[in-house]
């Protein structure tokens, strides 16, 4: 039995966390003994973790005080005595778990890039040094991601994979999310993530509102939650577009939210492969994105990339498809999945990373 421990900044409803809940799922639970040291778990992924008996194990000191949080993690290293650390993150403060565990004796170190940028440079810029020093195997989810943070040291990418038959377009599932937020018949706009900076939502109302006052038939649905959330809905009552904006809270399953959607709006200000964005193209969505996202994510045509300048240049992208959605959904299904996208493979990926590493480590 692998005794596998998974880290990350809070377990929430986001593409980070949906990676790790992924392989949870995934990888065989007679080879593997799962346990996750996190500081906060979205309450949808509980019944979840205690279905595939995983070990929570939660951080008293995370976000307060890091040489405290340093201790802890080394007493539940020396305790558990771990075959693999898999910390993830998006920048050189993961030398923290890396160094810790180093220090614990755990052979297998692996730090997963999700980003091409972080939001704590100065911290970055001062653990590099150390961070190379302490992790033995380094994941990028796509070459961007691995690039910024391992730079011309070693690391391999392994793709955000997902089951992709599940986001195919399914128009029944899209009309009852329709008609149980009564708008059946709108111009529905579109987007899934969390209230953060990152995800520039401020961006995606003035688009919208540029959008609306053309169409006034249509409205906004923006899925999530996050710290930025409240500014969102004040910022959508000054600019006098509340009504026609849905907040659709957060959910588990994602995927009769594209159905319903015509058009789905992405600004981010920087990204990594977003699994979002791999969702929507999985249901024949069409998509504008920023020129902040790494390019890896374009697979199909159903993507439009504009620069983060001219507000009216994306609302005028913003026009109804005529395509058949259902033979663009199975179309790019079967592009993604011919991309490395597909789940089965991630998985497999994975699996064979931890057993070949640790085969490794003991020669």
């Amino acid at each position: 039995m692998i005794k596998l421990l998974y880290t990350i900044n809070g377990l929430r409803v986001n593409g980070m966390s949906a990676v790790i809940m992924q392989y949870i799922t995934h990888l065989d639970p007679e080879e593997y003994s799962i346990s996750l040291f996190t500081d906060e778990i979205a309450p949808q992924f509980m019944p979840i973790l205690e279905k595939y008996n995983v070990e929570i194990i939660r951080s008293e000191n995370r976000r307060k005080n890091q040489i405290a949080y340093y201790s802890e993690l080394k007493n539940i290293l020396k305790s558990h005595n771990f075959d693999i650390i898999h910390a993830h993150g998006n920048s050189a403060t993961l030398a923290v778990e890396m160094s810790a565990a180093k220090k614990c004796g755990v052979n297998v170190r692996i730090a997963h890039s999700h980003n091409t940028t972080c939001v704590h440079k100065i911290y970055d810029k001062m653990l590099r040094h150390k961070f190379y020093q302490s992790y033995t195997h380094g994941i990028g989810c796509g070459e961007e991601a691995g690039k910024w943070l391992f730079g011309s040291h070693p690391y391999v990418v392994i793709k955000n994979g997902i089951d992709l038959n599940r986001f195919a377009f399914d128009k029944e599932k899209g009309v009852a999310v329709r008609k149980q937020l009564d708008i059946d018949d709108k111009k529905v706009i579109g987007h899934i993530g969390r209230f953060t900076d990152q995800k520039n939502h401020t961006y995606i109302l003035d688009v919208f509102k540029r959008y609306h006052e053309r169409e006034p038939d249509s409205v906004l649905l923006l899925v999530g939650d996050g710290p930025l959330e409240e500014n969102i809905k004040c910022r959508a009552e000054e600019m006098g577009v509340a009504d026609h904006v849905i907040f659709g809270g957060t959910t588990s399953d994602t995927s009769a939210f594209y159905s319903a959607m015509d058009q789905f709006v992405f600004p981010s200000k920087f990204e990594g492969v977003p699994l979002t964005l791999v969702e929507a193209q999985a249901n024949g969505l069409p998509c504008l994105i920023s020129d902040c996202i790494s390019r890896e994510v374009i697979q199909t045509d159903l993507i439009t990339v504009l620069e983060l300048n001219d507000i009216n240049e994306w609302a005028e992208h913003i026009v109804l498809q005529k395509r058949d959605r259902t033979e663009q959904s199975r179309k790019s299904v079967l592009q993604l999945e011919k991309s490395g996208f597909g789940l089965e493979g991630v998985i497999k990926e994975i699996d064979t990373l931890y057993k070949t590493s640790l085969s490794r480590s003991a020669q």
